[in-house]
């Protein structure tokens, strides 16, 4: 009985092995300013995140936020919304509303909004990821 669960537990860390090296090579791009490279690369990252955790796990939460990311460096700011939307709701699930990664979110959905034109919705994220912020110090 030990075997088999020794055996099924192999697959899910070379998984979430593979997942991290995934995300080191992003972020790797991403410094370079490779923004489309990344973007897919980011996309595959995704995939696996999906496979290898559970729906509602905050890898997979990370994941969709260095994808959208990634959209809104390359100006994609409508693919990048749902990702936003969907990692902060994911969060709030699996961290709590007042998670610093939930503050972080927020700070992102910020930046797209203020880029896309929609300043006041801007302005509550902010807010939001301020107050997050000053709870957590």
């Amino acid at each position: 009985m030990l075997v088999l669960a020794v055996s099924l537990a192999l697959p899910a860390c070379a998984q979430e092995a593979s997942w991290e090296e995934l995300n080191v090579k992003v972020e790797t791009l991403y410094q370079q300013g490779r923004y489309s490279e990344a973007a897919k690369l980011a996309e595959e990252t995704l995939k696996v995140a999906e496979t290898t955790f559970s729906p509602d796990h905050p890898a997979v939460a990370q994941s969709l936020n260095i994808l959208a990311e990634l959209y809104r460096e390359q100006g994609k700011y409508a693919e990048a919304e749902p990702l936003y939307q969907r990692a902060l709701a994911m969060s709030e699930k699996a961290l709590g509303s007042d998670h610093p990664e939930v503050a972080t979110l927020l700070e992102h959905m910020a930046k797209l909004y203020k880029r896309t034109g929609r300043g006041g919705e801007a302005e509550k994220f902010e807010r939001r990821a301020k107050g997050i912020r000053s709870r957590n110090q």
